[in-house]
């Protein structure tokens, strides 16, 4: 992180909802989903990794009639103790974490709500490499899965079809919902991308099999994988991007990755991992992004409230 500019990426956010026992449950708008998080205490927004050794958490949230703004802090014991350096005075100076004490990070994610259904919510989110989309996006999905065991009457909802049930009352379903985030694919990669030439791509599953895959069963499989052929003669005069996402809305159940191989409109041989949850790219040049800067203070790399001179400077960022 620097201390003077910010970078920002571009998402969109959306809501799904599915049922074990009803078909086609109706979703929720964002602003709704992020009013059922801030029925948690502040104390229980948060979720750990890595053992515990790293939490992530939401900070400060705040829910306007036209956006939401969420500080998503990050403290990671992971981290060795920062040391910095002085070279004119030739002068080290060693930090020395405590017990339990991890490394702090935050980073700003503002939501703006649609205005009507045709929408999508737009999110743009601090860049930092720690605090990843699909980070957030898990955080935020595990936070509504606490939610509905303190209060299941929010995600209850009577049955359309009016039956009822043994003792007579009105038969109702259960919903769970769900975030997603999908990243906005930068002008330059759907230029390489269309005027490029697609070899292949792989998509690769969630799981670990962890399969034999010998007699002795000591080489054994990972990850299962399947690589799709592209008549790229077909698709030359093609959107290459909306045919990749159709791909990626299809498949996301079954796989986590992709790679997407091409060449090129300069003929360079070019490897793209994506996320299958995010659709997001690699490749940071690949995500839509812009850049903040021309702050009047020194910007931290954590905070424990919401920074408001951040969120001016990207809720004036274009918005298309």
């Amino acid at each position: 992180m620097k201390k003077t500019e910010r970078i920002v990426h571009y998402f969109d956010a959306s809501i799904s909802a599915f049922a074990q026992d009803f078909e086609a449950p109706k979703s929720i708008p964002v602003k709704d989903a992020l009013k059922l998080i801030d029925l948690l205490n502040a104390s229980a927004r948060s979720k750990a990794i890595q053992k515990g050794l790293q939490v992530v958490y939401i900070k400060d949230m705040k829910i306007s009639p036209d956006k939401a703004v969420l500080l998503i802090n990050k403290s990671d014991q992971t981290i060795s103790d920062p040391v910095f350096t002085d070279l004119i005075e030739n002068k080290r100076r060693l930090i020395k974490k405590k017990t339990n004490e991890g490394q702090d990070f935050s980073i700003h994610l503002v939501i703006h709500f649609k205005k009507s259904d045709d929408l999508a919510d737009l999110a743009l989110c601090e860049y930092f490499s720690g605090i990843t989309i699909t980070t957030i996006q898990r955080l935020l999905n595990n936070l509504l899965r606490d939610v509905k065991k303190g209060h299941p009457e929010k995600f209850e909802f009577t049955h359309p079809d009016g039956s009822k049930d043994q003792k007579g009352k009105p038969k109702k379903y259960k919903v769970n919902y769900k975030f997603q985030f999908d990243a906005h694919i930068s002008d330059e990669f759907a230029n390489d991308l269309n005027h490029g030439k697609i070899h292949s791509i792989e998509l690769i599953s969630k799981q670990e099999q962890q399969k034999p895959f010998d007699d002795d069963g000591y080489v054994r499989e990972k990850f299962q994988s399947v690589t799709l052929g592209v008549d790229d003669e077909k698709t030359a005069l093609l959107n290459k991007v909306n045919i990749l996402r159709q791909v990626f809305k299809r498949h996301k159940e079954n796989y986590s990755k992709a790679k997407i191989r091409f060449k090129d409109p300069e003929g360079s041989e070019r490897t793209v991992d994506f996320d299958m949850e995010t659709e997001a790219p690699n490749i940071e040049n690949y995500i839509k992004k812009a850049r903040i800067d021309s702050f009047n203070e020194v910007l931290q790399s954590s905070y424990e409230s919401i920074n408001n001179r951040i969120v001016e400077k990207i809720s004036k960022l274009s918005r298309s």
